[in-house]
């Protein structure tokens, strides 16, 4: 499991880099790139989460997806109301077989441009967990 610290406005396309690794058995991810590198094939489960602040004075949203091998998996959208200080999250689950080597990541969606801030931190985390069923 991974957390990532507060990014803004990130735009299309943009791989989230959880940076904050909590466990990481066999060292498939890679907190540079973002990316997680299946160390096994087999059946795998991955779920995130992202949160997004209410802390401006506009509208604050994003859609993720997950990707293996650059083919989206799933998708989860979030969005926070201004100044209502109530922060919004989405989570996403994704079951699907991995081959070794394949490459899994999060990113800010291909076709829907986010705003605002994708937040982590001691009230609320974004998140990227994985791991091996088979």
């Amino acid at each position: 499991m991974s957390t990532v610290l507060a990014h803004t406005d990130l735009g299309q396309d943009h791989t989230i880099k959880f940076d904050v690794v909590k466990t990481n058995e066999g060292q498939g991810y890679h907190p540079g790139s973002g990316v997680f590198i299946a160390p096994e094939t087999g059946f795998y489960v991955f779920v995130w989460t992202i949160r997004v602040g209410a802390y401006n004075a506009s509208l604050e949203y994003h859609s993720t997806e997950l990707l293996i091998n650059n083919i989206v998996y799933g998708s989860v959208y979030a969005l926070a109301f201004p100044d209502s200080s109530k922060d919004d999250s989405g989570t996403g689950t994704v079951v699907a077989h991995v081959n070794k080597g394949d490459d899994v990541y999060i990113r800010t969606h291909s076709a829907h441009h986010g705003k605002g801030g994708i937040l982590s931190e001691g009230f609320g985390r974004s998140s990227f967990a994985g791991w091996k069923i088979n």
